[in-house]
């Protein structure tokens, strides 16, 4: 029901003041002020990524081996089984040794653990297995050998299962 002070158009509607239009519409702009606001500051933030067309990399799909499902060995498993023949070596090794420091490089055990694949059957074996000498210095290059050799794809490790030995492939050369 209108008020009695209200004025009434020529259909009997109320009329509404113009300050209060007003009022609304400075509200209304503000809104979208804000919102303009906003929408610049994500432009900005937006501004700061860069994006890159998809590339078409099926030409370099034939060079990659496929490899088994549970290829999901990381350096972290490495050290585990690393550590773990360690600690097997320590309980193996005699009360009393002679060091006879006998040095050997990376790249040369690199070789011969590539030999070693190459002669055995099957182009696999066990971790364990290229670890037979107990001195420190053997098994920390065998070990870095190993990492080197899978840095470049040359040799892949499988693990089947958790605590189970780790396998180490020689990649086909075919390939």
């Amino acid at each position: 029901m209108p008020n009695e002070t209200e004025e009434l158009d020529e259909f009997g509607d109320p009329i509404e003041d113009p300050l209060e239009i007003l009022k609304q519409q400075l509200i209304e702009y503000k809104k979208y002020k804000e919102a303009a606001t906003d929408f610049k500051d994500l432009e900005e933030e937006r501004a700061l990524l860069f994006t890159k067309a998809p590339m078409d990399l099926s030409e370099y799909v034939k060079d990659i081996p496929v490899l088994p499902e549970n290829f999901d060995l990381t350096v972290y498993d490495m050290l585990a089984a690393f550590q773990k023949l360690l600690r097997r070596q320590k309980l193996q090794k005699p009360l009393q040794t002679t060091v006879a420091r006998q040095e050997m490089s990376v790249d040369d055990r690199m070789i011969e653990v590539v030999s070693q694949l190459r002669n055995h059957k099957g182009k696999r074996m066990l971790f364990t297995e290229l670890f037979k000498r107990s001195d420190k210095g053997h098994l920390v290059v065998t070990f870095l050998s190993i990492l080197e050799l899978m840095k470049l794809n040359q040799i892949y490790c499988i693990q089947k299962n958790n605590l189970e030995d780790i396998e180490i492939y020689l990649k086909d050369e075919d390939k």
